[in-house]
């Protein structure tokens, strides 16, 4: 913790406090690098333990595995094919075709007759 300084005025205490904040957010950054860094050879090796085929795949790797696991769940057993990975990921293609959203130069927008404002007098 760094010493509060010597002399009198606005200017000291707030460089001194910007440099306190400062130090303490450096340690904070690195704590949680050292922390993330802990955490992701712990995943990796889960994931190489549970999983060794799926990081043989190319493009796939500790990351993604990862998600992919948390996905299937522990009934991976369901995924029976790609339809049903796509469905359960919420991406399968839907049975019923969206509305079509109204396009803003249509006729009726063009030829409508304006309103008039309330309480206006013609």
């Amino acid at each position: 913790m760094r010493r509060p300084p010597c002399g009198p005025g606005p200017r000291v205490t707030l460089l001194y406090a910007t440099k306190t904040v400062l130090s303490s957010l450096g340690r904070r950054v690195h704590d949680l690098e050292a922390e993330a860094a802990s955490l992701d050879e712990l995943l990796a090796e889960l994931v190489t333990v549970t999983a060794p085929g799926m990081l043989e795949i190319f493009g796939i790797g500790i990351d993604t595995a990862a998600t992919l696991l948390v996905a299937a769940g522990d009934n991976p057993e369901r995924l029976r094919s790609e339809a049903a990975w796509a469905h359960l990921c919420g991406v399968a293609p839907s049975k019923h075709p969206r509305a079509r959203s109204p396009v803003t130069a249509s006729t009726a927008a063009v030829t409508a007759t304006p309103t008039r404002l309330c309480g206006a007098s013609s």
